[in-house]
């Protein structure tokens, strides 16, 4: 199995549209896992 992790930054819309590709390519390759990690988003950068 592949796998591939993504690390997001501080955008969290960024992080939604990664999961949504990462989604979209694992349902097209089954021996393909993909991990999205958003660090922080810019919104509980803002909140602290």
């Amino acid at each position: 199995m592949k796998r591939i992790v993504l690390i997001a930054g501080f955008e969290s819309f960024n992080a939604n549209l990664y999961r949504q590709a990462a989604s979209m390519a694992m349902g097209r390759c089954e021996k393909l896992e993909i991990m999205v990690l958003a660090i922080a988003t810019s919104r509980q950068i803002l909140l602290r």
